[in-house]
């Protein structure tokens, strides 16, 4: 704090201190402080300073009971084993991906044909993780240091590129799974009525295959196909 900080808090009449849990880019928790005052010129804002909330409970231990103590140890321990900070890393860069695809499939506004162009689109960009795994191996490393203990022993990097690729080649098997029966749904594609006036010029040629690969007995397709391209 500034001794012109200082000064104006001496002179104001008022101060409200203010608290807010925040957490910095190493996902480590903090407490902001900030004061605010009122002087001649107006009501200032000043921020004061962060406080590693953990550390602090610990390094004063007296102040607080034996759980929140043991508790804000046990937090630090692992969120900075090495362990905690390569999956973090990892499952951050899958999230980017998958979370953009999640916000698409609860929108009604897309078709059928978009939503599954872009699960496929999510399954390329998962499948691309596999080869950035030196890049999060050693960023991890960078944060909290190497492996220590008894899961140092070993070829320890050999092991947590075999584990990422296990997990990643894991969650693309569930995807395909729970998407594999929904490109027989593309025919729902032919429901959308505003879409038909884009039929002339762009054809939903994907659509109406899935409607004769499971329907074909009942429609005659070059027919079904004249009449959709011009209504």
């Amino acid at each position: 704090m500034t001794d012109s900080m200082k000064e104006e808090l001496r002179k104001a009449s008022f101060v409200a201190v203010m608290l807010d849990e925040t957490t910095d880019i190493s996902n480590v928790a903090q407490m902001s402080y900030v004061l605010r005052y009122v002087t001649e010129d107006g009501i200032k804002e000043r921020f004061f300073k962060y406080e590693d909330v953990f550390e602090h409970i610990v390094d004063h231990h007296t102040e607080f009971d034996d759980e929140t103590v043991h508790c804000s140890d046990g937090y630090i321990t692992l969120l900075t084993s090495f362990d905690f900070s390569f999956w973090l890393k990892t499952f951050h860069a899958i999230f980017s991906y998958s979370d953009v695809v999640f916000q698409i499939l609860q929108n009604k506004g897309f078709d059928m044909q978009f939503c599954l162009a872009r699960v496929d689109q999510l399954q390329r960009e998962i499948e691309q993780e596999k080869g950035n795994f030196d890049s999060v191996y050693d960023e991890t490393q960078a944060l909290v240091g190497p492996l220590r203990g008894r899961g140092a022993q070993g070829d320890v990097r050999a092991r947590y590129r075999e584990l990422h690729c296990s997990i990643i080649g894991s969650l693309l098997t569930q995807i395909a799974n729970r998407f594999s029966d929904h490109k027989k749904l593309e025919l729902l594609a032919l429901l959308d009525p505003q879409k038909f006036g884009h039929y002339c010029n762009y054809f939903p040629t994907a659509a109406l295959n899935s409607l004769m690969e499971s329907y074909g007995g009942y429609f005659d397709q070059p027919r079904l196909h004249t009449e959709l391209a011009v209504m």
